[in-house]
């Protein structure tokens, strides 16, 4: 995670909002082409990473590509005093193409070997977060 802005809800995760930036991405590579995600920005709310999305050195933007199931991750805090930053750290967070990914795939390079439930890799996050000051 390159940065994010947000309110991690610590006591009510479903209530957790927040976007940023992510650093990596997804590249599948076959004899037919190179189908490729970067520029991950993914919205804590939705569990949508919208990015851009490259086939074949043709880049398309602004689409949903992956969605973060983060309520299959870990969240960790250390311990903060009331109002001071607290460390936060996202592990084990299943990374699952959209539809809008797929269909880009299969257009360009054929039948996909992923579907909506595939797990494409596993993503880690960590940073501090600082409450608004009252």
């Amino acid at each position: 995670m390159r940065s994010a802005t947000g309110d991690p809800a610590l006591a009510d995760l479903p209530k957790a909002q927040g976007r940023g930036v992510l650093d990596g991405g997804l590249l599948v590579r076959t004899p037919t082409g190179e189908f490729q995600i970067t520029e991950l920005e993914p919205a804590l709310g939705d569990e949508l990473a919208s990015g851009t999305c490259t086939v074949n050195g043709v880049k398309s933007g602004g689409q949903s590509l992956l969605r973060c199931s983060m309520s299959e991750g870990r969240l960790v805090a250390e311990p903060a005093q009331p109002g001071r930053p607290l460390k936060v750290r996202l592990t084990g967070v299943p990374v699952r193409p959209t539809e809008e990914s797929l269909k880009a795939f299969t257009t360009a390079l054929g039948a996909s070997p992923f579907t909506v439930d595939s797990v494409l890799g596993h993503l880690t996050a960590e940073g501090t977060y600082t409450p608004p000051r009252s």
